[in-house]
């Protein structure tokens, strides 16, 4: 489909934002003659537990797409590594774009205010927001919400492909399920917080280097974080926080 499309509308730049849709892309740019830029959002060998074998097999080919791209966009300086000798080239262009958005903070509908439902609240407000999955601190939230009954309350609002954590994140006390929010909605769950979640999992390789827009976004909102240690993150969540007197 992607190789279609590109065919049919005939680019003169291709910004491919994931590895599995870069193959298609990079071969209707050769035929194209168009420029082929590798969005790196995660990198693919490190998403997955992969036997050690294979994860040398998907390096090489996504080693095979950074060699054959003409300039590179990552989320973070951390990325750059991941690009190899490809992100020492002179010749190639990299750009370090966050994974975040414009500033909202100045819109009424995200300020909080002295009698909110946030200042009215004892318990502690965690937000968990995004993609729903047990690797990101999930079960773990749940069990302090069941350890701690009318003291913490989680509040979720996201995407969960996931059964089992769908069902427990349903029928768990202390949990508000807010469903998947516009941007502007999750903004307010995380004003009403008072802490934004981001216990993503160390032991997958990709966690380590995550940069989330929800660590950006909690800082715009004035809202502390929550981060596993071993996140390269964690050491700029403490400075942030430490700065803000949190």
């Amino acid at each position: 489909w992607v190789w279609r499309k590109l065919m049919s509308i005939r680019p003169a730049a291709v910004q491919s934002l994931d590895f599995e849709s870069g193959w298609p892309a990079r071969l209707a740019c050769l035929l194209l003659g168009a420029r082929f830029i590798y969005d790196m959002r995660d990198p693919v060998a490190l998403c997955y537990p992969l036997p050690k074998w294979l994860r040398i097999i998907v390096q090489f080919a996504d080693n095979v797409l950074l060699a054959l791209s003409n300039a590179y966009v990552i989320p973070s300086e951390w990325l750059r590594s991941c690009l190899g000798r490809w992100g020492r080239s002179s010749h190639r262009p990299i750009a370090i774009v966050r994974n975040t958005c414009h500033d909202w903070t100045g819109r009424t509908e995200i300020a909080s205010s002295p009698g909110s439902e946030k200042a009215k609240s004892r318990c502690v407000r965690v937000a968990f927001i995004g993609y729903l999955v047990e690797s990101r601190g999930a079960n773990s939230l749940l069990d302090l919400c069941a350890a701690q009954p009318n003291r913490v309350e989680l509040i979720v609002a996201g995407s969960c492909r996931a059964e089992k954590l769908l069902a427990r994140l349903s029928n768990s006390p202390g949990v508000r399920m807010l469903g998947h929010l516009p941007r502007e909605g999750a903004f307010q769950a995380m004003r009403n917080a008072d802490l934004v979640s981001l216990l993503y999992d160390p032991n997958s390789p990709v966690n380590v280097l995550a940069a989330p827009n929800k660590f950006f976004e909690s800082m715009m909102l004035g809202v502390p974080v929550i981060v596993s240690e071993g996140m390269n993150l964690a050491a700029i969540s403490f400075i942030t926080n430490q700065a803000a007197g949190l």
